[in-house]
């Protein structure tokens, strides 16, 4: 069992930017010292006849994963697109 604790901020009115950022931390209840947070970043910026490109990061974080030695993953995202 674990706990949930976090925070998001998303700017999305700041012209043709838009920012997304939200950290989550998971403190578990059952596994006395371990823990979890996840940490995510994405950014928009939008062209004219609404196509857009996209970036986005989030990075990973067990203190006691279940695999030794990957406490950390990062998932890099790239997008375009057009949206009506």
């Amino acid at each position: 069992m674990e706990g949930y604790v976090g925070s998001e901020l998303n700017l999305f009115d700041i012209g043709d930017f838009s920012l997304f950022i939200s950290i989550f931390i998971f403190p578990s209840f059952t596994e006395s010292g371990r823990w979890r947070s996840d940490i995510r970043l994405d950014t928009k910026y939008k062209f004219p006849k609404d196509f857009y490109i996209k970036f986005g990061l989030t990075m990973n974080y067990d203190n006691r994963p279940a695999i030794a030695g990957k406490k950390i993953d990062y998932v890099f995202a790239f997008s375009v697109g057009w949206e009506l």
